[in-house]
């Protein structure tokens, strides 16, 4: 599997941990249906609720919880690149199995990276694949980080044993 995928556990302080979950499972939390996963497909594409809390292409002003979100973390892309999206993906289960969604990139460029926080434990994996079609399978756990090229083939399963599976999808553009 590619050198350049990093998983940090207990990537923020518990305190951070627990502020990200605390607000986003906050019934006046803002949560947005999507009948897509990712965009409208011939292949399997559950639902999913999302929240943006940075989309420049449809925000014309940060939103309010950009800077809270944001000062959780800590990365070097933050001298080198800059945000180009940041979402709440919430995923909710499915009725027989788990369900592998879409295979995907969150970019073409391979100077982007992507890094996915998984706010809550919960199943329902991601898995990144390499040119040759080797996986690596990455469990959901509060607090774990994954940091990959954007580039990355990668896909999510949906929750089959939790109720939610809620993950911070941030992507970074090289300046």
């Amino acid at each position: 599997m590619n050198n350049n995928v990093k998983i940090i556990e207990d990537a923020i302080s518990l305190e951070n941990q627990e502020c990200l979950l605390k607000m986003v499972m906050d019934p006046y939390f803002p949560w947005f249906y999507n009948p897509f996963t990712i965009t409208e497909d011939d292949g399997f594409n559950k639902h999913q609720f999302t929240h943006f809390i940075y989309k420049p292409e449809v925000q014309k002003e940060p939103h309010c919880w950009l800077d809270r979100v944001m000062g959780c973390f800590s990365f070097p892309e933050f001298e080198t690149h800059k945000l180009n999206r940041a979402q709440f993906n919430l995923n909710t289960p499915y009725k027989i199995t788990y369900i592998d969604q879409l295979i995907h990139t969150d970019s073409s460029n391979p100077e982007s990276v992507t890094y996915l926080y998984y706010v809550n434990d919960s199943d329902g994996p991601t898995t990144l694949y390499d040119s040759h079609e080797e996986k690596l399978i990455i469990h959901p756990k509060q607090g774990k980080m994954v940091r990959f090229p954007s580039n990355t083939r990668h896909s999510a399963n949906v929750p089959f044993n939790y109720e939610t599976r809620i993950v911070l999808n941030m992507v970074f553009d090289p300046y």
